[in-house]
């Protein structure tokens, strides 16, 4: 039987409307609306707090900022990434006169594969942009020693990956530079928004400069660039949203483990591989055995009200923009993107409705 309310494959935290407006009557006082607003300076600063690193630099959103980096290091030639990630990924790399390198992914983990990247570079190759894909962090270590042999700038699509810590550190301390994405539907958001991390201060200046048209010191125009400024309302969702957002990883956690639990068993699903606690549990993706399964599951649940997504699917290399950008066979990414689903996750579903989206794939597999 249906319910009357859709369940969605994930549902924003709204921020306590009153603390918004409490810091948006600031901005009606000082009229002060964007360009680096005291709302934006705050929020930078509480974001790279919140993630351990010196300096962050908001913008717009997230795929602005994938463009701001590359534009920031003044990427060309061919960029090695993976296919199994939202089209940002390699809108960005054309956007910034770049050209796009598939490569496979790692079976157990859905990252980028280092062999495949060692594999594909070539004498036009000029950076590695891995995805540190549902949050779950890269082989960094390996992916820093290939890109430094091979005289590569490494830069990180960190969409997924907030408040992430890998080998010790941030996963905003890895590589020349990241990105993350503040949309929305992220398990912590500014409603709309992105920023970028680098260890070089050089480069986050260049992005201070590159967000704002390129303007420099003195009003004076310094580079070509273009408007990724975050706007004040933006960061005073942000700003109220960090406030609870330890709490909001918390249940994510366990609604996590209710997910496996209620699933475990079940030999033919795959799940992620999650080093310790290396995430933070902003999605639920499973693996099935077969994509008739999948599709089947999906009808089911579907015809019941819960919408799960499936995500990514298709990969980008099977895109029309993109259907030249592989190196060689991408057989395991495309064996995981025809089977994989993110189900519905988000801090306030009820152990209900997992319980009835977990039985009904029991019915299936």
């Amino acid at each position: 039987m249906s319910r009357e309310e859709p369940v969605l494959v994930t549902k924003s935290t709204m921020p306590p409307l009153q603390e918004v407006v409490k810091l948006l009557e600031g901005v009606w006082e000082r009229a002060y609306l964007t360009n680096n607003g005291p709302l934006l300076q705050q929020f930078e600063r509480l974001i790279a707090a919140r993630n351990g690193v010196a300096d962050a630099v908001a913008v717009a959103n997230g795929t602005l900022a994938i463009e701001l980096l590359l534009e920031a290091f003044d990427i060309k030639g061919e960029v090695i990434t993976t296919p199994f990630t939202f089209p940002a990924t390699a809108t960005a790399i054309c956007r910034a006169g770049a050209e796009p390198v598939f490569v496979d992914i790692d079976p157990e983990t859905w990252n980028i594969d280092p062999q495949a990247v060692e594999r594909a570079i070539t004498p036009n190759t000029t950076a590695i942009l891995g995805v540190h894909v549902f949050g779950r962090p890269c082989d960094v270590r390996r992916l820093e020693r290939i890109a430094k042999t091979n005289h590569l700038r490494l830069i990180y699509d960190a969409a997924h990956a907030n408040f992430v810590r890998t080998q010790g550190k941030s996963i905003f301390e890895w590589g020349d530079a990241s990105s993350v994405s503040f949309h929305a539907t992220k398990l912590f958001h500014t409603s709309e928004g992105g920023a970028c991390f680098s260890p070089d201060p050089e480069i986050r200046a260049k992005i201070r400069r590159l967000r704002n048209f390129g303007y420099g010191a003195n009003a004076r125009l310094t580079e070509v660039g273009t408007n990724a400024k975050m706007m004040e309302f933006a960061a005073a969702v942000g700003i109220v949203n960090l406030r609870r957002v330890d709490s909001v990883i918390e249940s994510r956690r366990r609604l996590y483990r209710l997910y496996k639990e209620r699933l475990a068993g079940i030999d033919s699903l795959a799940f992620q591989k999650i080093d310790g606690d290396e995430t933070n549990f902003g999605y639920f993706p499973v693996v099935f055995p077969s994509e008739e399964i999948l599709l089947r599951v999906i009808q089911e649940l579907n015809q019941k009200n819960i919408f799960p997504r499936r995500y990514f699917w298709p990969l980008l290399s099977d895109m029309t923009p993109f259907a030249e950008a592989s190196s060689s066979s991408l057989a395991v990414a495309k064996t995981v993107s025809s089977r994989i689903v993110c189900l519905p996750f988000y801090p306030d579903m009820g152990e209900d409705v997992v319980g009835e989206i977990c039985d009904t794939i029991r019915q299936f597999v």
